[in-house]
């Protein structure tokens, strides 16, 4: 009789156990540090789904943060695959997600490197713009990369 107890105590244990499994809740936040993580040890594929994924979630979720890190982080991964177009259209779309005055330093960032994809595409006055906003010392910075492009266009 114990016996046929301890059977039945174990089998409504191990029952209770696994019926309580929950479904993980993956948030944007989560899916952003992962995709980071691979864009970090280069496997730029996983890295782009990945921050696909977490858009899809933050617009679910209405999270203009997550979005505009989002798209500027995939912006990047296009500019490191000389995609300069769909990196330029992934920062402006970025750059539409930020509406509060919080984000600023995110609005720069973002300024900084539609700047830089104007100034590897060759328009200058595009580049001016975009770092003038971003309160660039535009002078320095802009010959800087002015004459790195031509020299890259020299050899």
């Amino acid at each position: 009789m114990i016996h046929n107890v301890k059977i039945l105590f174990f089998i409504c244990f191990f029952t209770a156990c696994s019926s309580t499994e929950q479904k993980e809740i993956v948030t944007a936040g989560e899916l952003l540090r992962q995709a980071a993580f691979y864009g970090e040890r280069l496997q730029y594929i996983p890295a782009l789904d990945t921050y696909q994924q977490a858009i899809r979630l933050a617009e679910k979720d209405k999270d203009s943060l997550a979005l505009s890190h989002g798209y500027l982080e995939m912006g990047k991964i296009y500019r490191y695959q000389s995609l300069k177009q769909k990196a330029l259209q992934s920062e402006k779309k970025a750059l539409s997600y930020i509406k509060s005055p919080a984000c600023d330093s995110l609005r720069l960032e973002l300024y900084r490197e539609i700047g830089d994809m104007y100034t590897l595409s060759g328009q200058a006055d595009s580049a001016f713009h975009y770092y003038e906003m971003a309160g660039c010392r535009i002078k320095q910075r802009y010959c800087n990369r002015m004459e790195a492009i031509k020299r890259l266009k020299l050899y």
